[in-house]
This record gives C-alpha cells, structure tokens and sequence, in this order.
C-alpha cells in the first residue's frame, strides 16, 4: 500500500516534469528561482532581512520546490508550499497558481518546527560542552598520499 502511494507521487512528479518540459518552462522555473533570491522580505528589520531570507532560500528552495511545481502542473491545482507572501506574489506574477492561506499556515508550521529544533540544538551543546566530554589530542586524516605523509614526518 505504502510503496503504491510512493509510486503515485513519483509517477506524479514525472508526469508534471514533463508537462514543464513540453510547455518550455524548465527554464522559467530556474529564473523564477533567482526572483525569489532577490525578492525582499518586508516587515522585517533590514539587518536580519538577509540572513533570514538565506535560511528560507535554503530551506525552502529547493528540489522539493521543483516537486511542488510539477505536482501542481500535472494536476492543474494551485501550489502548495511554504512560502512568504512576497514570495507567493512573485509565483502569481510569474503566472503560477498558489493557494495562499496553506501555504502561509504551512510556512508558520515550518517556524515552529525549526523554533523547537533550535531549542533541541541549544540543550545538545550544553550537554556536550562540558568538561566530561572527552578532547582528543590526536587528528585523524583519511587517504593522504605517501607524499605529504613523508613531509609530515619530516616536520615532527
């Protein structure tokens, strides 16, 4: 049951790459793509405007971005991804259609997600900061050339 869902999807996606392709727009989606780079995300204070819209960019834009394209052409549905609404207007201007309120509820699921694993990152490092974790004196090197393992043990 389970590997017939995973089917569908892959199925799905292909179906909806190949609608991108006959229709030439495989190359839209790359320059969409850089529209969404140099598209500024208001309401934020300018100093963490970058980095916030580089954590999205990399969180966000990626092959599951593509997926989401070709779902919703293969389907001729609306996409649905987390995205910032100066996003989504850049996807409407670009004459894609994306449903607004899931996208955006998904997009405050996804800042929960990520609030609760920054505390989980935080309590990890307080953990494995303390002194009872061991500190190596050695260094490991995997597949160095006999080359620079001779001049290394020259310089001992």
């Amino acid at each position: 049951m389970l590997k017939k869902i995973f089917n569908y999807y892959k199925i799905k996606t292909i179906k909806g790459y190949k609608k991108a392709k006959k229709k030439k727009l495989l190359r839209q989606i790359e320059i969409l793509k850089d529209d969404l780079t140099n598209t500024k995300i208001e309401k934020i204070n300018s100093n963490l405007e970058l980095p916030l819209r580089q954590f999205l960019l990399r969180y966000l834009i990626n092959f599951r971005f593509n997926i989401s394209i070709f779902h919703s052409l293969s389907d001729q549905r609306s996409i649905i991804y987390p995205l910032p609404k100066e996003w989504i207007t850049v996807l409407e201007e670009k004459n894609f259609k994306v449903n607004k309120i899931l996208s955006l509820i998904l997009l405050y699921f996804l800042s929960i997600f990520f609030f609760f694993k920054s505390f989980k990152t935080f309590f990890l490092f307080l953990i494995y900061s303390n002194n009872y974790f061991p500190n190596s004196k050695y260094n490991c090197f995997i597949k160095l050339t006999k080359k620079f393992t001779s001049r290394f043990r020259r310089i001992l």
